[in-house]
C-alpha cells in the first residue's frame, strides 16, 4: 500500500482506543518511513517486483527508534506538541509493527508467510472501516472515561 492513506485508518483507531497512552504523530511517522522505500524505488525506476525489500519485522525496532528520535526533536521545537516520551515510544512501536503486519498480508513481494491468509481487499476494507469507526471509538472512550471518573 505505498502512498496510500489506508495505514492511517488503523492508527486513528488505535489513538481512539488509547488516547492517553499513544502519540498520533508517533503512530504515523513509521508508516511514512517504511513507505519511503517503495517511493524511492519507483522514482529511480527500480524493480516493481521487489518494492518492499525492507518491510521486515526485525526493522520495526530501528524504525521505532528513528521515529522516537524524530518525535522527541519535534517535541523540543514545537511547544504545541505535548506528549510524554512513553506515548512516543509506544506509538512508534505500534506504528512500526502495524505497518509491516498489514503489508505482510497485502504485498506478495515481501515473501511473507502471511501473504494470502487474508485477501488484500479485506485489508483495504479493514483500513477503511477503521476510519469509519474511529469517531465512534472516541465518543465511546470519552463516555466510559467520564463515567468511571
Amino acid at each position: 500500500m505505498p502512498f496510500t492513506p489506508f495505514h492511517f485508518g488503523p492508527m486513528l483507531a488505535i489513538k481512539a482506543l488509547a488516547p492517553k497512552r499513544t502519540s498520533f504523530v508517533a503512530l504515523c511517522v513509521p508508516n511514512i518511513i517504511f513507505d519511503m522505500e517503495p517511493g524511492i524505488k519507483m522514482i529511480l525506476g527500480g524493480n516493481y517486483e521487489s518494492l518492499h525489500t525492507y518491510h521486515l519485522f526485525w526493522l520495526c525496532i530501528p524504525v521505532a527508534i528513528l521515529t522516537y528520535l524524530i518525535c522527541t526533536v519535534l517535541k523540543k521545537v514545537r511547544s504545541d506538541y505535548v506528549v510524554t516520551n512513553e506515548q512516543i515510544a509506544l506509538g512508534a512501536l505500534i506504528g512500526s509493527f502495524t505497518h509491516v503486519l498489514l503489508d505482510s498480508f497485502y504485498h506478495l513481494d515481501m515473501n511473507s508467510v502471511l501473504y494470502g491468509l487474508i485477501s488484500p481487499d479485506t485489508i483495504v476494507m479493514f483500513c477503511l472501516l477503521s476510519y469509519a469507526i474511529t469517531p465512534l471509538l472516541f465518543v465511546l472512550g470519552n463516555h466510559v472515561r467520564h463515567k468511571n471518573s
